[in-house]
């Protein structure tokens, strides 16, 4: 497979677009205009992977921390993530505010730009380099901001099914993430 292909997966998994829609819910009826909505918050989220992928090696300098520790620490941030999707498949996400303050919490902070996303997007910016990381996180975002907003229907019982599965890939990942770290120490 590919280095982007298995990026994608590996964003798809960590910012959950099925999850984003089930806990997008709140989002729904917040406002008139729902593709405004969606695309500040998606134009907001995806600034911040970019910068999380650009920043990824001067933070790492600055923090003193190693690529490999660094794996070990982001498996472990996308563990958690990945266990919460599994359980409850959604993310955690409070009350919405009305209007376009919507756009910025919950939807693109912490819906879109979550622990897990952006821990992904520092590791893989730092490793695979800016635009592989933030080329992959892309996609999913896209979707996931257009879920967020858009009503389930009866996709609803589908959405749980993916956001579980989502969850449980990213454990995986996670999981691979840790185990490449330590043994890359």
């Amino acid at each position: 497979m590919s280095n982007y292909l298995q990026l994608l997966v590996i964003f798809f998994a960590a910012i959950n677009p099925a999850a984003v829609a089930i806990a997008g819910e709140g989002l729904r009826g917040r406002t008139s205009r729902p593709l405004l909505l969606a695309g500040v918050g998606l134009t907001l989220a995806a600034a911040l992977y970019l910068f999380a992928a650009a920043i990824a090696d001067n933070l790492l300098d600055f923090l003193d921390v190693a690529p490999e520790t660094f794996r070990i620490a982001a498996g472990i941030v996308m563990a958690t993530a990945g266990v919460y999707a599994l359980w409850r498949a959604r993310v955690a996400v409070a009350d919405a505010e009305d209007g376009w303050q919507a756009a910025v919490f919950p939807l693109a902070i912490p819906l879109l730009a979550g622990p897990a996303g952006l821990i992904a997007a520092l590791s893989y910016g730092a490793d695979e380099g800016v635009w592989m990381a933030f080329g992959a996180a892309i996609v999913p975002l896209a979707v996931a901001g257009l879920l967020a907003v858009t009503p389930l229907r009866r996709g609803a019982v589908a959405a749980d099914a993916i956001a579980r599965l989502l969850g449980a890939l990213l454990v995986i990942v996670a999981a691979g993430l840790i185990v490449e770290g330590v043994r890359d120490i």
